[in-house]
């Protein structure tokens, strides 16, 4: 039997909540605030949106830009600080599909290292940031 990625997202999502927070790693010096936030801090972080599965494939974004993402599969945020980071967005995909390569400030409840449940997001038009979410 074949799980809709939405579904299989949607029942990871459930199954991780059921868990205990994790401890905070150390804090590194070289990375920035945003990344050293505990589980379950609220953070802001600056980005541009990704299609994560072409970034985890290594496609080229004009290759493979939002196919993924129409389908279910998640969305990320490509920070610039480091070494390129990456912060996975615990939402409904699709609802941002048409800003996917637009820069993105999101603000969210920090779940795990590396992954944000959103509950504010702006996309920049020229110089104005723009509510979409």
């Amino acid at each position: 039997m074949r799980i809709a990625p939405a579904v299989a997202l949607a029942l990871l999502i459930v199954a991780g909540c059921q868990t205990q927070p994790e401890e905070a790693a150390s804090p590194d010096p070289s990375a920035d605030a945003a990344s050293q936030a505990a589980v379950w801090d609220t953070v802001t972080v600056t980005g541009r949106l990704i299609d994560a599965t072409c970034h985890s494939r290594d496609v080229p974004p004009s290759d493979c830009e939002g196919r993924y993402v129409a389908q279910g599969y998640p969305v990320g945020l490509r920070t610039d600080s480091g070494a390129g980071s990456v912060w996975m967005l615990i939402m409904v995909p699709q609802a941002v599909g048409d800003y996917l390569s637009t820069p993105a400030r999101v603000t969210g409840v920090v779940r795990s290292k590396g992954v944000l449940i959103p509950h504010r997001m702006e996309v920049k038009n020229g110089t104005t940031w723009t509510s979409v979410m």
